[in-house]
């Protein structure tokens, strides 16, 4: 059986390093997309490394030399602080990314995603610990507006 290919947006960061270990350990291809410019090799983890803003055209290039089966995108903005206080950098970091990825991928047949997001959806907590069952404003925005994130399945 042929291994799969996982891309993983966001692959140099905190998470997404475990997450390519983890891939690897259990028999994946993997290539990583992000803005931090790293090594092939870097801290034992043997991959293909692209260092690009997924936002970037030349993103487009790691499906054009890798047959990618899957994505977790993990590209992003992390800090509300950061977010509030750079609303345009958080656009383009966070959903333009998003929207790219989802572009890109309908584009060249990748049919799954695994997108990682943040606490931060759910505004004010009802209660914590914070869990699935709690109403997010990204499901109501979605819901009030679907063409924003669902457009790209069509």
């Amino acid at each position: 059986m042929t291994k799969k290919t996982v891309l993983v947006t966001g692959g140099a960061g905190f998470i997404g390093k475990h997450t390519v270990k983890a891939l690897l350990n259990n028999n994946f291809n993997v290539v990583v997309a992000d803005k931090k410019d790293v090594k092939e090799g870097e801290k034992g983890i043997t991959c293909k490394y692209y260092s690009v803003d997924v936002t970037a055209e030349d993103f487009e290039t790691i499906f054009k030399e890798n047959k990618v089966d899957y994505i977790i995108h993990l590209a992003a903005l992390p800090s509300v602080a950061d977010s509030i206080k750079m609303p345009l950098v958080d656009c383009r970091d966070n959903y333009q990314a998003t929207v790219n990825v989802c572009t890109i991928a309908k584009k060249y047949g990748v049919k799954k995603i695994v997108f990682s997001s943040t606490a931060a959806v759910y505004a004010n907590p009802q209660y914590l610990p914070v869990d699935e069952k709690m109403y997010m404003v990204l499901v109501r925005i979605v819901s009030e507006k679907p063409e924003l994130l669902l457009s790209f399945l069509t």
